[in-house]
């Protein structure tokens, strides 16, 4: 599923911005299949966007959601 630009005219959009409560102005540049390690490995979606990034998983009933302001990534790394 990929779900790039904003606004009323794209229906993926709509669903995400319900996910994620975000405005109407943010323009998503692409999503991903990925996982979340935490305790277990949980896959989903990364949707990366004009001012965020936001993960979004369900699994079993159970919804996973991360949501990180840009500006607020200091310095990216892998573990």
């Amino acid at each position: 599923m990929i779900v790039s630009g904003s606004g009323e005219d794209n229906p993926s959009w709509n669903i995400i911005s319900k996910l994620f409560n975000l405005s109407r102005k943010e323009f998503v540049y692409d999503d991903f299949s990925c996982s979340l390690w935490n305790k277990i490995v949980v896959p989903g979606h990364l949707y990366c966007m004009e001012n965020h990034i936001c993960f979004y998983a369900e699994m079993m009933g159970t919804e996973s959601k991360v949501f990180v302001l840009i500006r607020e990534i200091l310095t990216p790394s892998l573990r």
